[in-house]
């Protein structure tokens, strides 16, 4: 015959066991059932579609979240913004340094459609709708510091992006892809001259077009620093796009820029310094 401090034992750990089975039913399957149905929702409801949502995964006890095959249609039905997976990794040390910290989040296969559109509108613009019935918002809060952010990855793999105009006799398309940006070490605590919250920019066309973008950014003050360079840029790209107001034509020819900028965002308006210090043609 069990003893009353047995039994007492006995309850405890059914309710530890039980404890442990809700949370685990809760993260393997409320969180992806809420999320996808949060999506659907928030799209139907603001954007009048219907989004694609594939496999999501949640692991409650990694803080593992990835999610597959997700696309937002435009207004025609092919798909405006979307990509192949989302991995976010969720570190537990969040508790302790007091804000999201993540060791890393990847973007891969993302895909952007911009269009604009025979009525000179931009497709894109569609995500700012929904939104405009809301009440003014209030006088800006005095100036704080940003929220406790802390990312040590951020990458997006393989992802392209294309920009066509409806607008010209003869629609003007440019694709840019592969596109690569990886952000290490990223923290909104970070202060100048630390290091840190570096990224990396690379986008290719078809035609071998490149761009190449590389700096660091900070949330406290708001400023960037980095290099830039456009090698590669088919000038018949270019007229393709001007030739229509243009009574000329240009077949062909090369355009390299290369430089570095500054963007200071802080007390009074914003300042930008473009310094180039290579120009081919």
């Amino acid at each position: 015959m069990l003893t009353h401090t047995v039994k007492r034992y006995l309850i405890a750990l059914a309710i530890v066991v039980f404890l442990i089975a809700a949370y685990t039913a809760l993260g393997f399957w409320a969180v992806p059932h809420f999320l996808r149905s949060g999506l659907t929702d928030f799209v139907g409801t603001h954007y009048q579609r219907k989004v694609s949502v594939g496999e999501i995964r949640f692991n409650p006890f990694t803080f593992v979240l990835d999610i597959k095959d997700f696309s937002l249609p435009d207004a025609d039905g092919r798909p405006m913004l979307s990509f192949g997976g989302l991995h976010v990794d969720l570190e537990a040390r969040s508790v302790f340094r007091l804000g999201p910290s993540f060791r890393e989040i990847v973007l891969d296969r993302p895909q952007v459609r911009a269009v604009i559109r025979r009525d000179g509108s931009l497709n894109l613009a569609d995500l700012g709708k929904g939104f405009g019935n809301e009440a003014p918002a209030a006088p800006p809060p005095k100036p704080s510091e940003p929220m406790r952010l802390y990312i040590d990855r951020f990458a997006v793999t393989a992802g392209s992006s294309t920009f066509e105009d409806l607008t010209h006799s003869t629609p003007f398309r440019a694709e840019l892809t592969p596109i690569a940006f990886e952000l290490r070490n990223f923290s909104t605590r970070l202060k100048t001259g630390a290091a840190g919250n570096d990224y990396s920019l690379t986008a290719v066309s078809s035609q071998g077009e490149r761009l190449d973008w590389n700096g660091t950014v900070l949330l406290d003050p708001v400023s960037s620093h980095g290099t830039f360079a456009v090698t590669e840029l088919q000038v018949g790209t270019i007229w393709r796009y001007l030739q229509q107001p243009l009574p000329m034509e240009i077949p062909s020819g090369v355009i390299g820029v290369k430089g570095e900028y500054d963007v200071a965002v802080g007390g009074g308006s914003p300042t930008i310094k473009v310094d180039v210090h290579d120009t081919t043609l």
